[in-house]
């Protein structure tokens, strides 16, 4: 009993070892925060000014959208916190930065609120909802978890991002325009955005793997206002398929004509 006991831990184990690397296969948690006005949970879907088209929830890649309409006044403002763990085991993560942090930007790499640890004491999740992202990278870690048995704040840890875009009022008939990416392979938006990165380094039989995140905000007029549609045609003036119409029964006129003359 002792033998079959010891047996399957080392199953266990070898099984845990050959886990592929790859990308986890969906979002584990998100928080948008659009002004005060939160979205909670996964998958995450369109609506509340929230365009997830671009989103692919079974891999946790690809874009999402946010429109902010002008009139917002002091809430100019939409926070997005993903909890997607790059691979597996995801408690031996950590986080790392580049890029250029834009204009109104803010952000914040951190374990989960509810998965902090002795480790780590997490406040991603409350800076999203209070739009107070810290601008920290607070899972430096580099210092092999693999086992769960590391101890210390240098560790690798649980790993979550967040991206902050804070803008002034961009007016009436106008509206911000605000683009999230997450890949796999780099930051694909603006180089002047801040890239984010949650890096799960190699484990024991498997390679290691990453995911980045990164976003713009841009103002824009709203495509169905006035100030950005065509102008109207001038009153009166027919349209070209009444031109034609118009064009084609003179050319008949004329030609019965014609043949009237000539018969006479």
């Amino acid at each position: 009993m002792k033998k079959l006991a010891i047996g399957v831990v080392a199953l266990l184990f070898l099984w845990i070892v050959a886990l592929p690397a790859a990308h986890a296969d969906n979002v584990q948690d998100a928080e948008i925060n659009i002004g005060g006005t939160t979205i909670s949970g996964e998958p995450i879907v369109s609506g509340g000014g929230v365009d997830a088209s671009g989103f692919n929830n079974s891999t946790g890649l690809g874009t999402i959208t946010i429109t902010v309409l002008g009139g917002c006044g002091a809430s100019c403002y939409a926070d997005v916190w993903l909890f997607d763990p790059a691979s597996v085991v995801d408690y031996n993560e950590y986080g790392q930065v580049g890029g250029t942090l834009a204009s109104g930007q803010s952000w914040q790499i951190d374990v989960p609120d509810y998965d902090s640890d002795s480790n780590i004491t997490g406040t991603i999740l409350a800076n999203t909802d209070a739009n107070t992202l810290n601008d920290k990278n607070n899972v430096p870690g580099t210092v092999d978890n693999f086992l769960g048995t590391c101890s210390g704040p240098s560790c690798n840890d649980l790993v979550s991002l967040a991206l902050g875009f804070n803008f002034a009022d961009p007016g009436a008939g106008n509206e911000e325009i605000i683009t999230l990416s997450v890949s796999t392979t780099s930051c694909l938006l603006d180089s002047d955005s801040i890239c984010l990165e949650d890096t799960h380094p190699q484990d024991p039989g498997s390679a290691g793997s990453a995911y980045f995140m990164s976003g713009t905000a841009v103002s824009q007029a709203i495509c169905n206002d006035p100030s950005c549609m065509p102008p109207p045609p001038p009153p009166g003036a027919p349209e070209p398929s009444t031109l034609l119409m118009m064009a084609g029964s003179l050319s008949g006129l004329l030609m019965f004509r014609r043949k009237a003359f000539s018969a006479n």
